[in-house]
């Protein structure tokens, strides 16, 4: 799967910084969710904003496949999504 990280997440990953494009190829798991993608970035739940996957505002509860798209943003880029976006569970 492919792993978009935003703002101070970009930190996380050596080599990079705030300022750069963060891109990640993440191998999936059987039953790997967001959550566990998150977990194995060493990225808190506090720290997040949004997440995004395959475009669908998601909660860290959700599944992810190999061939996904996943988009973290932390809370210092927080805007008004949870407001327009129905947020996917499954």
């Amino acid at each position: 799967m492919i792993v978009y990280l935003y703002g101070k997440f970009r930190e996380k990953v050596p080599g990079y910084t705030v300022e750069d494009d963060c891109v990640l190829q993440v191998d999936t798991g059987p039953e790997e969710t967001i959550a566990s993608i998150m977990e194995r970035l060493k990225i808190l739940p506090g720290e997040v904003a949004h997440i995004f996957l395959n475009h669908q505002y998601s909660t860290p509860s959700r599944k992810v496949r190999a061939g996904d798209r996943l988009a973290i943003f932390p809370v210092e880029m927080a805007v008004l999504y949870r407001q327009y976006f129905a947020k996917y569970e499954e």
